[in-house]
């Protein structure tokens, strides 16, 4: 978890201060979460509630309001995963300082190549004590993918081989560690535009870590295959040759929005 430092953004500082006078305590409100934020002004504009589980960061803003302006205060914010009795982990954690009040803005930052899937709440926390807390959730990029493009694939199949014409032979979800090599087949509808890309990253999820990406030119009504052979993947083997054993994923890109994922395993 990073731990990230920055002073506070405020805007605008004079009539924000002005609203702490005679408060006995700190205050956290109007507290806003989203996928993104207004460039020019960094304020968000569409807060949201829920997010695919590969969104690279959660940016937020809430009023600070502090009794003690002047002394510098710390605030630490943490975005924790809520597990069935309430219990929270935290999976990031930013921390701002300030001597005034005034609008903060923050940010969460998915933890290698995803989210966990769950209910969250972002604290505000200061001198160990919670000031404030909001609730999200971070549901499964494959479920939530809102574009478009997903509707272009028809297909996707792993395999360990295919034919002349792209078509999976021999397709499963499980390979050995000793097979040379691993395919991915995709089938594409007539939705598809002009001068579309579609990439493929080949993730190995037990450590978090994509160890190679390829990208090819789509068609209409076409099909493609992706192959990932022990030849331009050595440094990822294990001493003997074989593929590390554990838990698989091909994240599927059309024009670099993700749209659809495929798990396998090597056991």
């Amino acid at each position: 978890m990073n731990a990230k430092l920055a002073n506070i953004f405020f805007l605008p500082v004079l009539i924000l201060s002005l609203c702490s006078c005679g408060q006995n305590d700190y205050t956290v409100t109007q507290i806003s979460l989203s996928d993104h934020r207004d460039e020019k002004t960094s304020l968000i504009t569409n807060p949201l509630t829920t997010y695919p589980s590969n969104t690279p960061i959660i940016y937020g803003q809430a009023k600070f309001t502090t009794p003690k302006d002047g002394t510098q205060t710390y605030i630490q914010i943490n975005f924790s995963i809520l597990d069935e009795d309430g219990d929270k982990e935290i999976i990031d954690s930013d921390t701002k300082n300030t001597k005034q009040s005034g609008t903060m803005i923050f940010e969460g930052r998915r933890p290698g190549l995803s989210w966990p899937v769950g209910n969250y709440s972002v604290d505000f926390v200061i001198e160990d004590k919670t000031y404030a807390s909001q609730t999200f959730e971070v549901v499964s990029s494959e479920t939530s993918v809102y574009t478009e493009k997903s509707n272009w694939i028809n297909s996707i199949q792993t395999c360990k081989s295919v034919d002349s014409a792209h078509n999976p032979i021999n397709t499963t979800s499980v390979f050995a560690p000793t097979d040379k090599e691993i395919y991915l087949t995709l089938e594409f509808n007539d939705k598809v535009t002009k001068n579309s890309e579609v990439k493929v990253e080949w993730v190995y999820l037990d450590n978090i870590e994509k160890f190679t990406s390829q990208v090819q030119t789509i068609s209409k009504n076409q099909k493609i295959h992706f192959v990932i052979d022990k030849t331009y993947n050595a440094n990822f083997l294990q001493t003997n040759g074989d593929w590390q054993h554990g838990s698989y994923q091909a994240n599927i890109y059309i024009d670099n929005v993700l749209v659809k994922t495929i798990a396998y395993q090597i056991n």
